[in-house]
């Protein structure tokens, strides 16, 4: 094991790896996406706005955004560098 992120206090439901940008998304039943940097392990960013699970996660834009879905029934675009929710659907 190179390392081990912690802080989801839900079940991790998908991961979605930025090599190119060393980071790593991960959703969860806590109804959070946190943002990790893959390089120190730490958490940059905590999404939150979902009300229910999130159970896809998918970047567009080069890895700049990222977008969600969640058994809310909604879809959510975030930008990946400061957290902030752009668009909800």
């Amino acid at each position: 094991c190179i390392r081990t992120l912690d802080g989801h206090s839900g079940r991790i439901l998908q991961l979605l790896f930025l090599p190119e940008k060393h980071l790593l998304a991960s959703s969860s039943s806590d109804k959070t996406i946190k943002i990790w940097n893959t390089l120190t392990g730490k958490c940059l960013h905590i999404l939150r706005g979902h009300s229910n699970w999130i159970h896809s996660i998918d970047a567009i834009k080069n890895g700049n955004t990222l977008v969600s879905g969640g058994t809310d029934k909604s879809f959510k675009i975030w930008n990946v560098q400061t957290g902030e929710c752009l668009h909800e659907i």
